[in-house]
C-alpha cells in the first residue's frame, strides 16, 4: 500500500464512521422525546388509576412506568457513550490523516512530564513543535509519552532490544483496531486529569488489623442498637437506652473517621481514576491474541489469570461506589446506626488497596510503554513507503558501518522531500560536507541522525533501504550560548567538541558516530581552519566515524594527505537571477558558493 492509498482507506473509514455518529445523533434525539414521552404518560396514567380505581392499580402503574423509564434511560446512557466514543474515533482519525500531511495545527500536543531538552533532542529536533515526538506520540499519559521519548533519544544501542523493539512495533502496525481501541479506552475526562495522584493515595496503608477490630467493635455495638430499638417498641426497656447508645456510637465513630477518611475523601475522583484504567486494563484482557506473539508476551502479566488488573479493580470500584454514598447523609446515617458501614467499607478498600499496590506498577509501565509502541506502530502504518532497517550487531571486514538508499528526512513533506543515497565506508572516515548557504548540509546531517534513532527505536526509516551497525550517536549541531551562564557561542561549541573527544576516551564503548555542523565557526577564518584541521586529524585516529559540514573549503584538501577524509558536497544553479537548489548529494568539495550573490539579491553592497 502506498501513502495515497492509506489516505484514501482513512478517508473511507471517517465517512462511515460519521454516518454512524449522525445516525447515532437522531436516534439520541428520539431518544429524549420516547423519555419525556414516557415520564407525561406516567404521572397521567397514575394520576387517573389514583383517581378512579384503587391503591393497588396506581401502585403498579409507578412501578412500571419506573421501571420503563430506569431501562431506556440506561439505553440511552449507553447511546450517549457510543456517542462520545464515534466522535473521539473520527478525531483519531482525522489526526492520522494530519499526520500524514505534516498539517501540524491538527495534531495534538504531547504532554510531558520532562521540562529538560538534552543536546541531541535539540540537534535533531526531536522534541517541541513540529518535532518527530509531536509528529509520533498518540500517547495519552505523560508517563507514555516520556517513555516515546527516551526511544527517540537512545545514543547507546543495545541489539537485543532493538531487535525485540521493532518485532513488537511491527505486530502492532497490522493492529490498527487494536491501536485504536487502546487510545479510545485510553482517552481522560476533565476529572482524570486532575492532579490527583492515585498511586500516591494506594500507598498511603492503614493497619488492616486496626481496622478490622474497629470494624468488630462497631458491628457488635450496632447489633446491640438495634436490640434496644426493638426492646422499646416492645417495651422492655426504655428510650433512653438506645438514645444514648446511639449518641455514644456517633461520637466514638467520628472520632476514629479519620481511620478511614482517606478513602471517601476523593472517592468522585477515585472512581474516574479507577473508571479509566478499567477501561484501559479490560480492554486489554479480553483482546483476543495471537497465540505465542510478541504483543501477547507483552503484555502477559495484564492478561494472566492470577495478576489480572479486574480482578482488584472491580471489588475496589464497587467499595468506592458505596462510599459516595455518604452524601446522603439522611440514608448513611440512618445505615451506620445499625452496622458500621463506613468502617467496613473502609477496610475492605485498604484491602483492596495493599493488594494492588502489589502489581499496579508494573500494570502501569505495560500500559506506559504500550503506549510508546502503539505510537511507532502507528507511525508505521502511515507511512507504508518507510523501511525497517537491518541492525548489524558487530563490525565486519570490508562491510560498510551504516548504509542509506533513498534516505528523506522524516519531518520533511513528501513534495518537497528529496532523497539521497549516502554508505559510512569504514570506522575513521571523516565525511567533508561542503556547499553554499541553504544548499541542505544542516536538513541531511539531521536526515541521516532522525534515521539512526528511528531504527534505535525500533521503527520504519525514511529510506528504501537502510542498515547500520551498532553505533553510539554524536552531535554538535545547534550549539546555543547563554547569557545567564556567561557563556560564549565559541566556547559552548568548544565545550561540546571536547565532550565528544572524552567520550571516545571511555572504555568499553561501541563505535562513535558523529554529526558535526560548521565547525568552530565562532572564531576567525585563520584559527577556525587550524582548529578544524586538527580536530579532524584526531578524529581520523580514533574509534569513530562520522560527517563534518563546513562553509571553509581549505578544511576540503585534508583529503589530499589522508584517504580517509572524504569530500562530498551540495550545490546550487543560477537561473533568471535567481539561485535554484536541488539538495542532491555530490562527490567532491564544493564548486560554487552564494554569500555574495544573496548579499547582491537583497540589495547590500558587495
Amino acid at each position: 500500500m502506498t501513502k495515497g492509498e492509506k489516505e484514501n482507506s482513512l478517508i473511507i473509514i471517517i465517512s462511515r464512521l460519521e454516518k454512524r455518529y449522525e445516525s447515532a445523533l437522531n436516534l439520541d434525539r428520539r431518544f429524549s422525546y420516547y423519555r419525556f414521552i414516557i415520564f407525561i404518560a406516567g404521572i397521567v396514567s397514575t394520576l387517573l388509576l389514583f383517581f378512579y380505581t384503587n391503591n393497588t392499580y396506581t401502585f403498579i402503574s409507578i412501578l412500571v412506568f419506573i421501571t420503563i423509564f430506569a431501562v431506556v434511560a440506561h439505553l440511552h446512557s449507553r447511546l450517549t457513550g457510543k456517542i462520545k466514543r464515534l466522535k473521539n474515533w473520527i478525531e483519531i482519525k482525522k489526526t492520522h490523516i494530519a499526520r500524514m500531511k505534516l498539517d501540524w495545527d491538527n495534531i495534538p500536543k504531547y504532554e510531558s512530564a520532562d521540562d529538560k531538552t538534552s543536546a541531541i533532542e535539540r540537534d535533531l529536533n526531536i522534541t517541541g513543535e513540529k518535532s518527530l515526538l509531536h509528529l509520533i506520540s498518540i500517547c495519552t499519559t505523560k508517563a507514555g509519552t516520556d517513555i516515546l521519548r527516551s526511544l527517540l533519544s537512545i545514543t547507546q544501542p543495545e541489539f537485543e532490544k532493538i531487535i525485540k523493539r521493532q518485532k513488537l512495533v511491527k505486530e502492532l502496525s497490522l493492529l490498527g483496531k487494536f491501536r485504536d481501541k487502546l487510545l479510545l479506552a485510553s482517552i481522560p475526562t476533565k476529572t482524570q486529569q486532575s492532579t490527583f495522584n492515585f498511586n500516591e493515595w494506594l500507598h498511603l496503608k492503614k493497619s488492616l488489623p486496626q481496622l478490622k477490630k474497629i470494624v468488630i467493635l462497631f458491628s457488635v455495638w450496632g447489633f446491640m442498637n438495634l436490640f434496644f430499638i426493638l426492646a422499646d417498641v416492645f417495651s422492655l426497656l426504655s428510650s433512653y437506652y438506645w438514645i444514648t447508645s446511639i449518641l455514644a456510637y456517633y461520637a466514638f465513630s467520628s472520632l476514629l473517621a479519620k481511620k478511614v477518611s482517606g478513602s471517601y475523601k476523593d472517592a468522585d475522583i477515585i472512581t474516574e481514576q479507577v473508571a479509566r484504567y478499567t477501561s484501559v486494563f479490560d480492554f486489554i484482557e479480553k483482546y483476543k491474541y495471537k497465540k505465542e506473539s510478541d504483543l501477547e508476551k507483552f503484555v502477559s502479566r495484564i492478561i494472566d489469570a492470577e495478576t489480572r488488573p479486574s480482578k482488584f479493580l472491580n471489588k475496589i470500584n464497587k467499595y468506592i461506589e458505596i462510599l459516595s454514598m455518604r452524601k446522603n447523609q439522611f440514608l448513611w446515617g440512618g445505615m451506620v446506626i445499625l452496622f458500621p458501614m463506613d468502617f467496613y467499607v473502609g477496610y475492605r478498600i485498604e484491602e483492596c488497596k495493599q493488594k494492588i499496590s502489589i502489581y499496579f506498577n508494573e500494570w502501569m509501565n505495560i500500559w506506559y510503554q504500550l503506549e510508546a509502541y502503539c505510537s511507532l506502530a502507528n507511525f508505521a502504518s502511515l507511512n507504508p513507503d518507510y523501511t525497517f532497517p537491518e541492525i548489524k550487531k558487530e563490525l565486519v571486514a570490508n562491510e560498510s558501518i551504516l548504509s542509506a538508499a533513498g534516505i528523506g528526512h522524516p519531518l520533511l513533506p513528501e513534495e518537497i522531500k528529496i532523497r539521497n543515497d549516502f554508505t559510512i565506508q569504514a570506522l575513521q572516515d571523516v565525511y567533508i560536507f561542503t556547499g553554499s548557504n541553504m544548499s541542505g548540509k544542516s536538513t541531511f546531517l539531521r536526515t541521516v541522525g532522525l534515521n539512526i534513532l528511528l531504527a534505535y527505536s525500533g521503527a520504519p526509516v525514511d529510506s528504501k533501504s537502510f542498515f547500520v551497525h551498532l553505533i553510539k550517536l554524536f552531535t554538535c549541531i545547534n550549539v546555543t550560548d547563554s547569557v545567564v551562564d556567561g557563556i560564549s557561542y565559541f566556547y559552548a561549541e568548544v565545550k561540546r567538541l571536547k565532550e565528544l573527544l572524552e567520550k571516545l576516551n571511555e572504555t568499553n564503548q561501541l563505535p562513535l558516530f558523529f554529526l558535526i555542523d560548521e565547525i568552530f565557526k565562532g572564531t576567525n577564518n585563520v584559527e577556525r581552519l587550524k582548529g578544524s584541521q586538527a580536530y579532524v586529524r584526531k578524529l581520523i585516529e580514533e574509534n569513530a566515524a562520522g560527517i563534518i559540514a563546513t562553509h571553509d573549503l581549505e578544511l576540503t584538501k585534508l583529503a589530499q594527505e589522508n584517504s580517509k577524509v572524504k569530500n562530498f558536497h551540495f550545490r546550487e544553479d543560477i537561473k533568471d537571477g535567481k539561485m535554484k537548489f536541488n539538495y542532491q548529494l555530490y562527490t567532491g568539495p564544493c564548486p560554487t558558493t552564494n554569500a555574495l550573490k544573496i548579499m547582491e539579491m537583497e540589495g547590500l553592497p558587495i
